[in-house]
């Protein structure tokens, strides 16, 4: 693995872990509101995920980890 393919990974690790924290707080009420959804969605497209990129978070929050800067 090339230096750029372990940062490209790393940061979208951190991009999932981001929304996955975004879609936890969504869910607090135990659903989530279309606006909520169609925001997270507006967030996601900043950041170069997709919709289905979106869903797998959703759909397997616990596949995904908790990474801060200290992971760098």
């Amino acid at each position: 693995m090339g230096i750029q393919e372990l940062f490209d990974s790393y940061d979208r690790k951190k991009r999932k872990s981001h929304f996955k924290n975004l879609l936890s707080v969504a869910m607090a009420d135990g659903k989530i509101e279309n606006i909520e959804f169609d925001y997270i969605l507006s967030l996601a497209e900043k950041f170069y995920m997709d919709k289905s990129e979106v869903q797998r978070v959703l759909d397997n929050p616990g596949e995904i980890g908790f990474y801060n800067k200290r992971h760098i």
